[in-house]
């Protein structure tokens, strides 16, 4: 009996061998693919058109950026929340909180003039330093004499109060030092994450606002709104630091002036590597009283920022083969052009732009200036929401701004800056005006706010690629800080007369009067400006 069973032993041994090496085998299989996967997911991610140019064609100079724009924004959104309750809480009447928020924005106005216009020859970095430590001051203030009306206006005419909006020079500046570190077809979508960046911190900031005076109410933290309302501008002053520290990891780069030749200019030569490399370095021979070997002016590890201000000018091949780095891809077909001349005079072509473009950008700043600071008070005092649901409410506003960013700049490639703008900002007036009218309703208006949040912003960066596309590239830091002061102004008007509005009790037709208005510059800008699209859909669409 044992000898027949021993056999039926190894067969089973032999047959769990088998299914554990099957086993094995498949366990291998699943993991290589789990790899593979991954890998693909990886890839896909890195190939993704946002996120690749995110990747190589952004600088440690624009990330900078990035993150000023993020902080500022957050501490804006601190300030979305609590600034009309601020004053409220200090028993100052709607017409006085009305005249506060213009004439602060009038100092914006000189402050903005100033800085920009001043801006290449101080040093963008210099100014964007200035305004951070004024911001802080600013903050300080409201903590400080809260109970002088005077000292508070004086200062934050002088300073910078933020509510979401982008007063003060940092905009202008910031979009300048990225016209002049990014080609044109790539600035949609390098300033497509700018105001990504800049509507998550909005976003944030509104939420931990509302969630933080309602936290330090509920646990008895603070016994008055007043002093939850200094802790945030406490928080608002810490986050000046942070953003003045980061500002030191500015490289020289972003103080520099470059104009991009575009491809039309450059003729593909088809002439072999060889022949291009030998040509390069006896052209490199002559230029130079030294004999060293030919070598790439380019260093491998060079950031974008400073691979953009080298003297090389071969052709577009040359850079490839030889080079391959972020920063010679991102100049690929084109030479970076250092600008010298400094003048105070614009030319006569950009005034006449500049002209047009003012009134069109006036007439949508004082729309917005006339009810956006309005908006958390008004769904208070009509629906009796909380501050946490406020911060809750503008908060999802601005995700919902967020996710329409790269929508926006898919539709200004598609059919052009101009087209594009018209049509976000047309549907968004309609938004705007259907929020009052809608009031029976606390789902419907909020469903109308969240329509008008959706396509408020959209046509930021379809405006900016129109700007930077039409204006001279020496010009653009002045045209920008012209434009910044013009919305400001317009917005300073819209802020005085909604104090009046509020005042009156007509805080709902304010929307409609915003919204008719709004709705008059996508006119004026579709009249005037319809034909640039065909030139600008050129540069866009460049391989």
């Amino acid at each position: 009996m044992a000898s027949t069973e021993l056999p039926s032993n190894e067969n089973n041994t032999f047959e769990t061998n088998d299914q554990s090496i099957v086993m094995s085998e498949n366990q291998q299989q699943q993991q290589e693919e789990v790899g593979t996967s991954r890998k693909s997911i990886f890839k896909k991610i890195h190939e993704n058109k946002y996120i690749n140019i995110l990747l190589t064609q952004s600088d440690r100079d624009i990330r900078i950026l990035y993150l000023c724009v993020f902080i500022r924004q957050l501490q804006y959104g601190l300030l979305n929340q609590i600034l009309i309750f601020y004053f409220k809480e200090l028993k100052y009447n709607s017409e006085k909180i009305g005249v506060f928020l213009s004439l602060t924005l009038f100092g914006d106005v000189l402050l903005s003039w100033v800085l920009t216009w001043y801006a290449d020859s101080w040093k963008r970095s210099n100014i964007i330093k200035l305004g951070i430590i004024l911001m802080f001051i600013n903050g300080l203030t409201f903590i400080i004499y809260d109970k002088n009306f005077t000292v508070l206006l004086i200062v934050s005419t002088l300073g910078i109060v933020g509510d979401g909006s982008d007063v003060g020079p940092f905009k202008s500046i910031e979009e300048s030092c990225m016209a002049h570190l990014t080609r044109k077809k790539y600035r949609p979508i390098i300033y497509s994450w700018h105001y990504l960046f800049s509507s998550i911190g909005f976003s944030i900031g509104c939420w931990v606002a509302g969630t933080i005076v309602d936290v330090l109410i509920d646990n008895q933290i603070y016994t008055s709104y007043l002093s939850c309302y200094k802790f945030i501008f406490g928080v608002y002053c810490g986050l000046s630091l942070i953003k003045l520290f980061a500002t030191q990891f500015f490289s020289p780069a972003v103080n520099m002036n470059f104009a991009y030749q575009e491809d039309e200019d450059y003729e593909e030569q088809e002439v072999p590597l060889l022949e291009q490399t030998v040509e390069h370095m006896e052209n490199d021979t002559n230029s130079s009283s030294s004999c060293e070997p030919f070598k790439p002016t380019l260093n491998l590890l060079d950031p974008p920022s400073q691979a953009g201000n080298v003297n090389l000018n071969p052709p577009k091949a040359i850079i490839n083969d030889l080079e391959g780095t972020i920063s010679s891809r991102r100049n690929n077909s084109s030479t970076v052009i250092p600008i010298t001349r400094d003048t105070s005079q614009l030319s006569k072509k950009t005034i006449n732009i500049l002209i047009k473009l003012l009134v069109i950008f006036m007439l949508d700043s004082f729309s917005y200036g006339l009810i956006t600071s309005w908006i958390p008070y008004y769904y208070e005092k009509t629906f009796l929401m909380t501050y946490t649901h406020l911060g809750l409410l503008f908060s999802v506003g601005k995700i919902i701004t967020a996710s329409t960013v790269f929508p926006s700049s898919m539709i200004t490639y598609a059919v052009g800056p101009v087209k594009a703008t018209f049509i976000v900002q047309s549907i968004s007036a309609i938004f705007l005006i259907a929020i009052p009218l809608l009031e029976f309703s606390i789902g419907s208006s909020i469903s109308a706010l969240m329509g008008y949040y959706a396509t408020a912003s959209m046509d930021v960066t379809p405006r900016q690629i129109l700007l930077t596309d039409l204006v001279d590239a020496n010009e653009i830091t002045r045209v920008m800080g012209i434009v910044n002061v013009g919305k400001t102004l317009a917005r300073c008007l819209g802020q005085l007369i909604s104090g009046y509005v509020v005042q009156g009790g007509f805080l709902r037709y304010g929307f409609i009067i915003s919204g008719s208005v709004l709705m008059l510059a996508d006119i004026i800008l579709i009249v005037s400006f319809v034909g640039i699209d065909k030139k600008v859909l050129r540069h866009l669409h460049k391989k």
